[in-house]
């Protein structure tokens, strides 16, 4: 029989189209579909506060006013620290990435206040969206410091609205329509924030949920639907072949003396096997079959509008390359052969 090279198991299901690496930063090793979430949100939030800094320093330098000038200045270092909340999540770090956000979202819009705005055109109202966020970026475990947060947040907004905080002198010299403008995309860019923000978080809770239901139907080893995955399967096919009267086939496939290439390669070699059949099965099955691992070395394969006689043609075929598979771990080689039939 002629030796066939080891296929490598086949990859992980594709990303969503929408995942920029920066919004998923930390996500794979958050251990948590929640903590992902919350995750994603900061990530999100971070790349808000860049863009939005961003936006008014252009405004700002384009409108030739000197308190303008000096608000889009005093905030870029604020700006210059958003890299670093990805880099947090990174490492592994969500609760320091969610306090750092915290701290350029108001450290950059006190910025803004004392360097040029001040109250006068409304700018503080963003303490209240920052209050809001606190509780859609802190898990529910953490409602102590993120109450503490929004209160905290709501006070500032509460205190500058009553106290208020001169702008400078430069910015009486805008016509009053300018500064109504400000005001209003101030108001307008807290809403569209949360309004994405919600939105983006709506998706996130949608795709892990898409995966959860993925990786409960998925054997992790072979990546093969499993046994509960089968089963469901099964019913739907049983149903559409009564209704039909259409051939259904099932072909069940058991590896020959298991247990012995476990002693002689390992549980590790073993594994390598199992890996290397479920790729075979996966690229020798027809269209509209499905292979599934039910069992420690036991496989099914269903064949939807199969008669039998195509049935054991196609099993054949499978066996006759599970056969050609050359076996080989850390010096260990052998073949393999199987037991099947198909109903």
């Amino acid at each position: 029989m002629a030796a066939v090279p080891h296929v490598p198991p086949s990859p992980e299901p594709p990303a969503p189209a929408l995942r920029p690496a920066w919004l998923w930063a930390g996500t794979t090793g958050s251990g948590s579909v929640t903590l992902g979430r919350k995750i994603v949100q900061v990530n999100l939030g971070a790349f808000g506060i860049l863009l939005t800094i961003g936006v008014y320093f252009m405004v700002y330098q384009a409108m030739d006013n000197e308190a303008l000038r000096r608000t889009g200045w005093a905030q870029l270092p604020f700006a210059a620290m958003v890299p670093l909340v990805w880099q947090l999540n990174r490492w592994g770090r969500p609760q320091a990435a969610r306090w750092l956000v915290f701290f350029i979202a108001m450290g950059g819009t006190l910025a803004a206040i004392a360097a040029g705005l001040g109250t006068l055109a409304g700018s503080h109202v963003y303490f209240l969206l920052f209050a809001v966020l606190t509780l859609s970026f802190f898990p529910l475990q953490d409602w102590r410091p993120a109450l503490l947060l929004a209160v905290a947040n709501g006070a500032v907004y509460l205190a500058l609205d009553r106290v208020g905080w001169d702008p400078h002198p430069a910015l009486h010299a805008l016509p009053p329509e300018v500064l109504e403008g400000l005001s209003r995309s101030f108001v307008v860019g807290c809403l569209l924030v949360a309004i994405v923000l919600t939105a983006v978080s709506e998706w996130a809770a949608d795709h892990n949920e898409q995966r959860l239901a993925q990786l409960a139907d998925t054997d992790a080893l072979t990546r093969l639907p499993n046994r509960r995955a089968l089963y469901r399967l099964l019913d739907t096919e049983l149903a559409r072949s009564a209704r039909g009267q259409a051939p259904l086939a099932l072909a069940v496939l058991d590896l020959d003396h298991f247990k012995r290439i476990n002693d002689e390669a390992g549980h590790e070699g073993g594994d390598q096997v199992l890996s290397m059949v479920a790729d075979a099965l996966r690229q020798g099955q027809r269209a509209g079959d499905v292979a599934a691992r039910v069992g420690g070395e036991e496989f099914v394969v269903l064949m939807p509008a199969t008669e039998l006689d195509q049935g054991v043609a196609a099993l054949e075929r499978l066996a006759a390359r599970l056969a050609r598979l050359a076996l080989s771990h850390r010096g260990w080689q052998g073949w393999l052969t199987v037991s099947a039939g198909v109903a």
